[in-house]
């Protein structure tokens, strides 16, 4: 029962890189608090700290395929 079964450990390790992930954006946000307390200006969170995967968020999910589209149009 205190064992770990060999099929846990792949969501385990799949999923390693959101903690740390978390943990980064943790510490942007604290970063970001304390730099706006001194300044007269609105600042961007990017512009604090950039993160690789602020990139990737931009473009998650803009576009559909053909098959998606084919489905939305069958359900309308």
């Amino acid at each position: 029962m205190d064992e770990m079964q060999i099929y846990e450990l792949n969501s385990i390790v799949k999923n390693l890189k959101f903690v740390d992930r978390n943990q980064r954006e943790i510490e942007r946000y604290q970063l970001l608090v304390n730099i706006q307390a001194n300044s007269k200006h609105k600042i961007k969170i990017q512009d604090v700290m950039r993160l690789p995967w602020d990139d990737e968020d931009k473009n998650k999910g803009t576009q559909i395929s053909e098959e998606q589209a084919q489905q939305l149009r069958e359900r309308a």
